[in-house]
């Protein structure tokens, strides 16, 4: 801690605790970072994978219903509530975060976007359909989390909320009467020693081992697509524009990685196959080597119907390697001409255009540079001090009282 600078007594609230995974990663090395700082955090949450031992950190359990899942979003919101104000009303905090479908904070992280806007910009749009469209119209998870974020911006508004993206900020600003000056982007940070181009020689030595040996001179492109949710993330739609070019410039042009799970891999590797992609695109499942493979990759195409933020972006751009992206995508804001390209998530023939032009380019290397040095403004230390910054902010105003 800084000399002078008061620690500060901090509560979160979210229903798990885990080493890994999107947000819950991102709340265990923000957990580091203060703790390391000096501050002190309560942990209120139910489902507990990772054990912390520091003298500033305490573990409050919040027992709520795990099944169906209606009750479980709605127990756990409710409840934690209650447990939290009860410890207000012992000692108030400086500041109460929230990272998910709860409402009781003075300050949010809004890293999913509004309800509304992922039914109508994917879900309703392209994943519900046939019997599923009609059992979700009968399921209250949708109602259910409308109501929760009607709760966190409108009955008890927040004192201020992060955005993880304009694309969410915008989401928020447009669905619910927040002050503007409340809602602030702060992009999340990316490793760029872990995702390095460094790594280039030996990524692209793995994903040559891949297929089989290039027949063209100069060597085909890879491609690479990293994700969990194929649909969600556009993999339907990259295949359907790569096909376009397969019949455009031949097998020797392009080879396609996918990195990630998904249930429904094999439907996709069938889909593959029946567009006469068999022999370039290799599905490779969850990888333990993405920053290799990034790195060793010539671009990153994620053309996803909806993502508040794909940090697998930055950490392309940090590995050197540009990026298309689409424009329902947070992440879309930080691509610029110079080291990457965004398309319409719905526009496959755009798409195929797109990934043309990248062929078509002889030398990468202005890209590539221009990736890292855009990847090379998002360090984790400046976003984690920007994220005390506002902390103190939050716990320096005068009129301060519980949240309620």
């Amino acid at each position: 801690m800084d000399a002078g600078v008061r620690p500060l007594r901090i509560a979160f609230n979210h229903t798990r605790l885990e080493p890994s995974g999107g947000v819950e990663g991102y709340i265990a090395s923000l957990l580091g970072y203060l703790l390391d700082r000096g501050h002190s955090v309560d942990f209120f949450g139910g489902k507990i994978r990772l054990r912390i031992e520091h003298p500033g950190f305490r573990l409050v359990r919040v027992p709520y219903l795990r099944s169906p899942r209606p009750l479980r979003v709605a127990s756990f919101a409710l409840l934690s509530h209650r447990r939290i104000a009860r410890e207000e009303r012992r000692r108030p905090y400086d500041v109460v975060q929230g990272f998910s479908r709860t409402y009781y904070h003075t300050l949010y992280r809004d890293g999913a976007g509004c309800r509304q806007d992922y039914c109508e910009l994917y879900l309703d749009r392209l994943a519900r359909r046939g019997p599923r469209r009609l059992y979700y119209r009968w399921n209250p998870v949708d109602w259910l989390v409308r109501r929760i974020e009607r709760a966190r911006y409108v009955d008890r508004p927040q004192r201020m909320v992060i955005a993880i993206s304009s694309f969410v900020r915008d989401q928020i600003l447009r669905r619910y009467p927040v002050p503007p000056e409340s809602v602030r982007v702060v992009y999340s940070g990316v490793d760029c020693d872990r995702f390095h181009p460094r790594l280039r020689e030996e990524g692209r030595a793995r994903i040559a081992a891949l297929f089989p040996p290039a027949q063209a001179s100069g060597g085909p492109r890879h491609l690479a697509f990293v994700g969990n949710d194929y649909h969600r993330k556009g993999l339907d739609l990259l295949l359907e524009a790569l096909a376009a070019l397969l019949e455009k410039r031949g097998p020797g042009a392009f080879r396609l990685a996918v990195v990630g799970g998904d249930a429904r891999a094999p439907a996709y590797e069938r889909l593959a196959r029946e567009l006469g992609l068999g022999e370039v695109v290799r599905f490779l499942g969850k990888r333990s080597d993405v920053p290799e493979l990034l790195a060793g990759s010539d671009a990153l195409v994620l053309p996803s119907h909806f993502d508040a933020y794909a940090n697998v972006s930055s950490e392309a751009l940090a590995s050197g390697t540009p990026v298309i992206a689409s424009i329902t995508s947070g992440a879309a804001e930080l691509i610029r001409p110079g080291h990457g390209w965004v398309v319409d998530p719905l526009d496959a023939a755009r798409l195929a255009r797109r990934i043309d032009e990248l062929l078509a380019t002889g030398d990468l290397s202005p890209l590539r540079d221009a990736a890292r040095r855009a990847a090379l403004e998002l360090s984790w230390d400046k976003h984690y001090r920007e994220i005390e910054g506002i902390y103190y902010e939050l716990a320096a105003e005068t009129t301060r009282e519980p949240v309620r």
